[in-house]
């Protein structure tokens, strides 16, 4: 990655001990963001030689970066100084397309007019995780599970929750977690088991990740759908049942209303209702029989 360094000095008279400032630390910021450290200190020193020789030096795990002394320097490919006149002395340090490797100690050495001093920050680079429900179906009155896949995020700690309705639920899950990317980021699946019932029917679940450092968080929402059961599936099954057998029925009942010969008419008109009362009179009392016992569980 190139890193361009930007070195603004401002060379003027100024009151005070020589003391070099940076940024507040750890500096955190997103993975790919441009971050700008700054290290500031006195223009002037109180007590200092005459000998203004400026030398201001950026180091990053002890090793240079950046250097200005007269002539700007980098030690980095593409990297870029200039100097600002302005009332007062500050460094900045450019760093534009963050990558994982750029995170770690940054150190801003000053030496002016005979004095030296130094400041030091710290850079740790955060991405949000891609929150993923692949399939909110679950049994209904059942043990069920609910898989949320969390991907792209760093470091590797993170906090997840389940909510149903915007409250959080208390219940326990599984998480693990694993590094499978190249660009060095994590991603976790985390597992929520419990038994739903009519009730659970149209709330709005979340998966939600926290992440600790950036203090923001992303979610998915959804909404569980019920599997079909044995007994309702054969219960859709001895509908399609009958509907097939009432359209037989109305097709034979065709043929016969056209034939002149009365005694296969006859004959036919028996076997019909000799089937409807031993096969289709019980059939259809069971049926409804399921539909009640279907209709109190759902209550």
């Amino acid at each position: 990655m190139a890193v361009g360094i930007a070195l603004l000095l401002g060379l003027g008279s100024a009151a005070g001990a020589f003391l070099v400032s940076t940024d507040p630390s750890p500096v955190t910021a997103l993975l790919g963001s441009d971050v700008l450290l700054t290290c500031s200190f006195p223009a002037a020193p109180r007590g200092g030689a005459r000998d203004e020789t400026l030398l201001v030096s950026w180091y990053f795990q002890e090793r240079r970066v950046a250097e200005f002394d007269g002539i700007p320097i980098s030690t980095r490919v593409g990297a870029i100084l200039f100097s600002q006149q302005q009332g007062h002395a500050q460094a900045s340090l450019l760093l534009p397309g963050l990558t994982l490797a750029d995170q770690g100690p940054y150190r801003c050495s000053v030496r002016y007019a005979g004095q030296h001093g130094q400041g030091t920050v710290q850079v740790q680079v955060a991405v949000l995780p891609r929150v993923e429900v692949p399939s909110p179906v679950v049994w209904r009155d059942e043990d069920s599970a609910l898989l949320c896949w969390l991907r792209g995020f760093y470091p590797q700690h993170i906090a997840v929750s389940w909510l149903r309705d915007g409250q959080e639920l208390n219940a326990s899950f599984v998480s693990a977690a694993r590094q499978g990317h190249r660009d060095g980021t994590f991603s976790l699946v985390t597992v929520y088991r419990f038994t739903p019932t009519a009730r659970d029917l149209g709330a709005l679940f979340s998966c939600q990740a926290r992440h600790p450092l950036l203090n923001q968080s992303r979610q998915a929402d959804f909404r569980i759908a019920f599997r079909a059961g044995g007994l309702e599936m054969g219960l859709r099954v001895l509908l399609w049942m009958l509907r097939v057998s009432l359209l037989l029925a109305m097709a034979m009942g065709g043929w016969l209303c056209c034939d002149t010969s009365s005694r296969p008419r006859k004959m036919v008109e028996q076997m019909m209702e000799q089937a409807t009362e031993r096969i289709w009179d019980p059939l259809r009392q069971r049926f409804q029989q399921a539909r009640e016992a279907i209709s109190s569980w759902s209550r």
